[in-house]
């Protein structure tokens, strides 16, 4: 894979596809990089199959702020924006970040996380958070909300962090947080925002990832039409979660061996 040396740019932003023809809001995208002309847009095609690249390369082929990252085969959002990370081999970008390029957090947005990073060292990661609250337009079916809200209290268990909202698809860190965790595959498609957060705690054994991690409350949010996310997916979910909590978390591998030797002393204790 070809690295790219963007040397004006102090902050990268991946937007990665399939099929978003669309979707993709052009206008909005334009007005932001005209506001933010330090930063980088980086498309990453996952293996498209309609013209969203073609139209891509037409609408900003002479705009140097927006690039373009094509792959032949989908590969899943995971590793989609984990290449596109390992592609800006530029040291002068201090951030990058990915954003879901379905318009569901407008990408403007992404100022109000960068300048928290500018403000403060404290933090590595700044997560967008869907919460949905008087004065916030935060639009999302409720049976959504509350499969959300179900799976959040299982991940922050897992984590043993306070985690509201790992999967909403706005994040930006620093470089050397992204360099950290994007640096080997992900064990799943879907679930890496949480693997994100086990690497970091393993990468950054010194931090106490309840200071360094923000979550920043979103004042606009709305759910899209034509999730890329089939049931199957979503039936995964629950051994995904067993998985990375198994490879990550010591506490849960004991947690298991515990309940496993009970349950073996259970059933020999009714076989006697």
């Amino acid at each position: 894979m070809q690295a790219h040396h963007f040397k004006e740019f102090e902050c990268a932003l991946i937007l990665p596809f399939y099929n978003e023809i669309q979707r993709i809001p052009f206008q909005e995208l334009e007005t932001a990089q005209k506001a933010n002309p330090q930063t980088l847009f980086l498309f990453v095609d996952d293996g498209s199959s309609d013209k969203t690249s073609e139209l891509l390369t037409k609408k900003f082929s002479q705009n140097k702020n927006f690039k373009l990252l094509q792959f032949q085969k989908n590969q899943g959002k995971a590793e989609a924006i984990r290449k596109g990370v390992l592609s800006i081999a530029n040291r002068e970008i201090k951030f990058i970040g990915y954003w879901d390029t379905d318009g569901a957090t407008p990408v403007e947005i992404y100022k109000d996380f960068l300048k928290k990073l500018r403000d403060s060292k404290d933090y590595d990661l700044i997560m967008g958070l869907r919460l949905k609250r008087l004065g916030a337009k935060v639009e999302r079916k409720l049976s959504r909300h509350y499969l959300g809200r179900i799976f959040a209290t299982l991940t922050s268990t897992l984590l043993n962090l306070p985690a509201y909202d790992t999967q909403c698809g706005a994040k930006l860190m620093r470089r050397d947080f992204a360099d950290q965790v994007f640096e080997k595959p992900f064990l799943t498609k879907w679930l890496f925002d949480i693997e994100i957060l086990f690497r970091a705690k393993h990468g950054f054994p010194n931090k106490n990832l309840e200071n360094s991690v923000l979550e920043l409350p979103l004042d606009k949010w709305r759910e899209q039409h034509g999730s890329k996310l089939r049931l199957l997916d979503f039936l995964k979910t629950p051994f995904s979660l067993l998985a990375l909590g198994f490879v990550y978390s010591r506490e849960f591998r004991i947690a298991i061996f515990l309940f496993l030797m009970i349950l073996l002393g259970f059933f020999l204790f009714i076989g006697v």
